[in-house]
């Protein structure tokens, strides 16, 4: 990491870096083990499996109505009440003392909770330039910073959690791109910083550089990168040619306007229903 004097003054909108929980300090993260590992699997554009087809009940059709729309027909079916059963109504239990009440929670979930406890969400705005920089801004507490970045910040998504050794992370990340001239993107941005090194780094040029805790999340972004970009970059690339197909098939086949059936019924007031059973009962 690289750290500059230069400041930029822009109006731009600004994002939190934020702890959830009692999360482990950056010299306690550094002393244990520094592997950078994603959590989960990494979007690479390979479409999820399909959702198993919904089974809609066949209803005894009273009548029915079709209404010819420009593009569509929508017919209207009114049918018999299927008796469906009635939705659970909301409790009406209230805890009088909320200091009485005893919590039962489970060895699983008690590990659930505290695996939580140790996730820091980094929240950045990112701006990619050209693929070959990006510039970062964000907020730790009450100070605002920003800096410059040599990876390019589409390769950071695509998962949502990743761990250096035992220092949980969620990164929520605002990402765009710019394909501006340069003159145009120093009139807003500033100048992008030349790196020197082909290795992930950043430059801050905007904030508190002496609040190392205010870097962490950033240098963690960068971590991971270091130890993981081969996956990261084919996972971004798998994602855009997953885009540019989806894009090239839409064109060849575009959406076609379906018709639409609608079934609906009157529906049997259930409470008037069970009284005259109970009074049936009674009679009898």
């Amino acid at each position: 990491m690289v750290v500059s004097k230069n400041t930029h003054l822009h109006a731009v909108a600004t994002l939190v870096i934020v702890s959830l929980g009692f999360g482990i300090s950056a010299v306690e993260a550094q002393q244990s083990d520094n592997k950078a590992e994603i959590l989960g699997k990494v979007s690479d554009g390979t479409p999820p499996p399909p959702s198993p087809p919904r089974e809609i009940p066949r209803l005894a059709v009273i009548d029915s109505t079709v209404h010819q729309l420009e593009d569509r027909a929508v017919t209207m079916k009114r049918v018999v009440d299927p008796g469906f059963p009635d939705p659970i109504p909301p409790s009406t239990n209230k805890v009088k003392d909320e200091s009485s009440v005893d919590l039962v929670i489970s060895p699983e979930l008690a590990k659930e909770i505290e695996a939580w406890e140790k996730i820091h969400v980094l929240s950045l705005s990112s701006t990619v330039i050209d693929h070959r920089v990006t510039f970062l801004r964000w907020r730790y507490e009450d100070d605002y910073y920003e800096g410059w970045s040599n990876i390019d910040f589409n390769h950071l998504s695509g998962f949502g959690y990743f761990r250096i050794g035992e220092q949980y992370y969620s990164p929520w990340l605002g990402i765009g791109n710019l394909n501006y001239t340069a003159e145009e993107i120093e009139g807003w941005l500033g100048k992008p910083v030349k790196f020197e090194t082909q290795q992930p780094d950043f430059v801050v040029t905007k904030g508190d550089v002496g609040n190392l805790e205010a870097l962490e999340g950033v240098e963690a972004l960068h971590e991971l990168y270091r130890q993981n970009k081969k996956e990261l970059q084919e996972a971004y690339e798998g994602r855009e040619r997953a885009k540019k197909a989806r894009e090239a098939y839409l064109r060849e086949h575009p959406p076609q306007p379906e018709d639409v059936e609608i079934q609906f019924w009157r529906r049997k007031d259930r409470a008037v229903e069970r009284h005259n059973a109970k009074q049936m009962e009674a009679g009898q």
